[in-house]
């Protein structure tokens, strides 16, 4: 591994490309490299090239799936809430109603008060006379 890192290395160290045959000489030093070597070397580098692109949108895809999930949760603890919520406001409108109806006198009650301070008030009356009759009587 370390070899072919030094051979990468000095592979790009110019920029020019000569084929040559079996015999010739380089008409500079560097590394001589076979058209395999070089296919290797550039599959190898676009094999990383779409590693690297597969990694990067898995951990997009987990980050996603991570958020996603927090605002979910985030949106199951507010439903909960509000549910919770209207279940007290139910809760209380029925104690106002039942505390309404408490204080809240029945309708056979004014008439029949009524009915009976006349009542009081003529025998009040009827006594008061029969007494002063008795009174003056005396």
């Amino acid at each position: 591994m370390m070899m072919w890192l030094l051979l990468c290395s000095l592979a790009f160290g110019g920029d020019e490309i000569i084929t040559l045959k079996k015999g010739e000489k380089a008409p500079w030093d560097g590394t001589l490299m076979s058209p395999s070597a070089v296919a290797h070397m550039l599959a190898k580098e676009e094999s990383d090239l779409a590693t690297c692109l597969a990694d990067a949108k898995k951990d997009k895809a987990i980050l996603s799936a991570e958020k996603d999930f927090e605002i979910q949760t985030a949106e199951a603890k507010l439903a909960k809430c509000t549910f919770e919520s209207t279940k007290k406001e139910e809760l209380y409108l029925e104690r106002i109603d039942w505390l309404e109806k408490k204080t809240n006198p029945p309708s056979w009650q004014a008439p029949v008060t009524f009915g009976t301070g006349i009542v009081i008030g003529m025998a009040t009356v009827a006594l008061s006379a029969w007494t002063l009759d008795k009174i003056q009587e005396n």
